[in-house]
C-alpha cells in the first residue's frame, strides 16, 4: 500500500444559461405550471425584470428536483482553482509513486441560508480501487463547505490524492460526495493505470 494525502478545491460561479442542462425529465414534469405561465406572460408583456424573476423561480424548482450527480470527471495535470479551467492530462498512466488529480463538475446540491450568505455543506471521500476490485486506499476529505452571496449552480471540485509504491495494473479512483443539505449522495469513478 502506501501513503495517502489529499486536498480539494471548491469553485462555484453562476450560469443562467446552463439551466436547460439540468433537466433529467421534461420541463412540464418539474416546474409548476403557474410559474411557466407567469414566465410566458411576462415575456409577452416585455417586463424583463419580472421575466428574470420568473426564470429564477423555475430554475430553483427544477434544481430542487434534480438528483445530485457528477456531470464531468476527468484526470487533470494539477488542481484547478476555477470552474471549467482544468487542464486534462494527456493520458491516465502514472508511475508507482505519484499524485492523481481529478476535476469534477456536479449538479443537484443544496444551499443552507447562513445570514446574508448561502452555504454548501458536503462531505467527500476518494477510494483507490485495485485491479481485483478491492479498495487499497481511502481518503477522507471531510467537510467541503463554502459560503457565497448567491445560490450558484456551477459546482466543481478537484479531488487529489498521493500514492506510493502501487503495483502495476489498471485502477480506478472512485469519488463519493454526500450533501448534508439535501440528503443526496452520488459517486463517479475515473480509470487510471500504474506502469513502471
Amino acid at each position: 500500500m502506501g501513503r495517502w494525502m489529499c486536498r480539494t478545491g471548491l469553485t462555484l460561479g453562476t450560469a443562467v444559461g446552463a439551466i436547460p442542462l439540468l433537466l433529467s425529465e421534461p420541463v412540464g414534469s418539474q416546474a409548476p405550471d403557474a410559474d411557466i405561465a407567469r414566465l410566458v406572460g411576462v415575456l409577452k408583456g416585455g417586463d424583463n425584470a419580472a421575466a428574470l424573476e420568473a426564470l429564477e423561480l423555475i430554475g430553483a424548482a427544477i434544481w430542487s428536483r434534480t438528483s445530485l450527480a457528477f456531470t464531468r470527471a476527468v484526470l487533470v495535470t494539477e488542481r484547478s482553482s476555477r470552474h471549467r479551467e482544468a487542464r486534462p492530462r494527456d493520458n491516465g498512466v502514472f508511475p508507482p509513486t505519484g499524485e492523481i488529480n481529478v476535476y469534477t463538475e456536479f449538479i443537484g446540491y443544496g444551499w443552507r441560508p447562513d445570514g446574508r450568505l448561502f452555504a454548501l455543506d458536503m462531505t467527500g471521500r476518494g477510494e483507490f480501487i485495485a485491479p481485483g476490485g478491492h479498495v487499497v486506499g481511502t481518503i477522507d476529505y471531510g467537510k467541503l463547505m463554502l459560503k457565497m452571496p448567491s445560490r450558484s449552480r456551477d459546482g466543481s471540485l478537484t479531488f487529489s490524492g498521493a500514492f506510493k509504491d502501487l503495483p502495476e495494473g489498471d485502477y480506478k479512483f472512485r469519488i463519493v460526495i454526500d450533501d448534508a443539505v439535501t440528503g443526496k449522495s452520488t459517486e463517479t469513478s475515473v480509470p487510471f493505470a500504474i506502469r513502471k
